[in-house]
């Protein structure tokens, strides 16, 4: 038994550590502050698009928005979602990250469940743009597949732009 607990404990001391050093971590500010990032993700409705297809988009902006936002703060950002440029004010550490859905295509759930292999994927295309101060920082276009659903793609999408975002705040603020 006492083996047991112990094999248990190293394997929890294990997780824990693994826990807390995966992923990206924001750099800090000079005097020990955080990196504000705003978020502004526009969800790409255009006029051609028909009720369901706006819906679909509002649904994976409004669920990719918080997500982003959540990954941010917990890799040490102090993060917030916006619905308006204007809420953004630039100033020392504060940035601005404008994700704009290009193209999304939910594909077929019945390809996936009966075809598999990658038949009926969902797809996304996103454009980025990190802004401070009034200048554009970083720009840059990422595009995300899976076979599984469009949470995979927004996730996928959401871990890319912070690890840019986390690539680039760590060249700025060294």
């Amino acid at each position: 038994m006492k083996k047991f607990l112990g094999v248990i404990t190293v394997l929890a001391v294990i997780f824990a550590a693994g826990a807390a050093f995966s992923g990206p971590k924001a750099p800090g500010l000079e005097g020990g502050g955080k990196i504000s990032i705003f978020v502004l993700l526009d969800r790409g409705i255009t006029d051609g698009m028909n009720a369901r297809q706006e819906r679909a988009q509002n649904d994976i902006g409004d669920w990719m928005g918080s997500d982003l936002v959540r990954m941010l703060n917990k890799a040490g950002y102090e993060a917030t979602l916006i619905q308006k440029q204007n809420e953004y004010t630039p100033g020392a550490g504060k940035y601005l990250l404008k994700a704009t859905i290009v193209k999304y295509d939910s594909g077929s759930t019945a390809a996936r469940v009966i075809i598999g292999f990658g038949a009926g994927a969902a797809s996304m295309d996103m454009r980025y743009e990190l802004s401070g101060k009034g200048e554009s920082l970083l720009k840059y276009d990422d595009g995300v597949g899976s076979g599984r659903d469009w949470r995979n793609v927004a996730r996928k999408l959401n871990e890319n732009a912070l690890k840019r975002v986390t690539e680039k705040m760590n060249e700025m603020h060294r």
